[in-house]
């Protein structure tokens, strides 16, 4: 004869055994960091032992799969200061980070010194625009192994990132079009 809570401790300790699982997947134990690539002082992504040597050492634990760590006063292609941050998979970090996040704490239009400065050095320029969402401006540069995307439209903080291009090619955004550009004369870690 079959007891009900029989049935019940079956289904308890199912959901348990596929919550551990998935709880384990998510908080970096399985995860490997992405390769290490840096520009202009900035780790673009990484390891955890990556950001720290590179000052980002202001680390907490967000939530059961992401730990943020920050670093204050950055300067980046002469313009600044900025804070900045980069989040980490995993509750301990141990996934690693593929993207630095810049932004201004006060002024939100400080962020658009960074884009001046790239389109000076000749990076492609194109615009995301969509009614349905924000605007980005996206810098490419041939050769580079990241992308710049800058908050146009963001009324809270407008915020600077710097992504490594996944894809082989010019690591073009979905964009409306692009400028044209000149020899590249920044140089990448």
């Amino acid at each position: 004869m079959s007891r009900p809570w029989h049935l019940a401790a079956i289904t308890a300790l199912s959901c348990a055994v596929f919550v551990g699982t998935f709880l384990a997947g998510r908080d970096g134990r399985h995860l490997e960091p992405p390769p290490r690539l840096t520009f202009g002082g900035l780790p673009i992504s990484g390891s955890l032992a990556d950001a720290r040597d590179m000052g980002f050492n202001n680390c907490f634990q967000m939530n059961a799969s992401e730990m943020r760590c920050r670093r204050g006063n950055v300067t980046f292609l002469g313009q600044g200061p900025y804070e900045a941050a980069v989040d980490l998979a995993g509750g301990d970090g141990r996934g690693g980070y593929s993207q630095v996040v810049l932004w201004h704490d006060r002024d939100q239009y400080a962020v658009y010194a960074i884009g001046n400065e790239l389109e000076k050095f000749g990076w492609h320029y194109c615009s995301t625009y969509a009614k349905d969402r924000a605007d980005q401006g996206i810098y490419t540069h041939q050769g580079a192994r990241f992308r710049v995307s800058i908050d146009l439209t963001y009324y809270n903080k407008r915020r600077v990132r710097l992504q490594p291009i996944r894809k082989s090619g010019s690591g073009a955004a979905n964009c409306a079009g692009s400028a044209t550009t000149s020899d590249w004369n920044l140089v990448q870690n």
